[in-house]
C-alpha cells in the first residue's frame, strides 16, 4: 500500500491510484492557456469524481514550463496527471465515523515514480484536517 506521512504526524494510505496523460484531449498542435485552465479546472475535477468516486479533492498546483518548436511558444503542464484516493484510519470531525478520505492529483514529468519528490512534498502538507470527510462503509 502507497503510505505517505503527513507533516502533521497523519499517515494515509492510497486506496486508488490512478495516471493518465495531462493532453489526453490535444490531438495536434501545442496547448493553449484556455486548454491548460480547462485541464486545471475541469478535467482533473472530472477524474477525480468519476474514477476516485470522491468528492472531496484537492489539487496540488502545477508547475508550467515555458516551451517552444517553430519559433512558438506556450507554457506547457506536466506530461502526467496523476490522482489518487487517500484514507486515513482516523476520522477528522465526527468520532463516530470509521475513517477520513480525501481524493488529490497532481502533475508530473512520469508515471515513475509514481509520487515525485516535488509532489511528495506538496503531498506532505495538505490540510488533512481542512479538506478530508469522514466515512463509515
Amino acid at each position: 500500500m502507497l503510505t505517505v506521512n503527513l507533516l502533521d504526524g497523519r499517515s494515509m494510505y492510497a486506496e486508488i491510484f490512478v495516471a493518465q496523460r495531462t493532453y489526453l484531449s490535444l490531438i495536434e498542435g501545442v496547448p493553449s492557456n484556455s486548454l491548460n485552465e480547462r485541464i486545471i479546472q475541469e478535467d482533473i475535477p472530472k477524474l477525480c469524481t468519476d474514477v476516485l468516486h470522491i468528492e472531496n479533492y484537492v489539487i496540488i498546483p502545477p508547475v508550467y514550463s515555458n516551451r517552444s518548436f517553430n519559433r512558438r511558444t506556450w507554457r506547457a503542464l506536466p506530461p502526467v496527471v496523476i490522482a489518487a484516493l487517500f484514507r486515513c484510519f482516523a476520522p477528522v470531525r465526527d468520532p463516530e465515523q470509521a475513517y477520513s478520505a480525501l481524493g488529490v492529483a497532481w502533475l508530473q514529468e512520469s508515471v515513475d515514480p509514481p509520487i515525485s519528490l516535488a509532489a511528495l512534498c506538496g503531498l506532505k502538507k495538505l490540510n488533512w484536517n481542512k479538506f478530508a470527510c469522514d466515512f463509515t462503509d
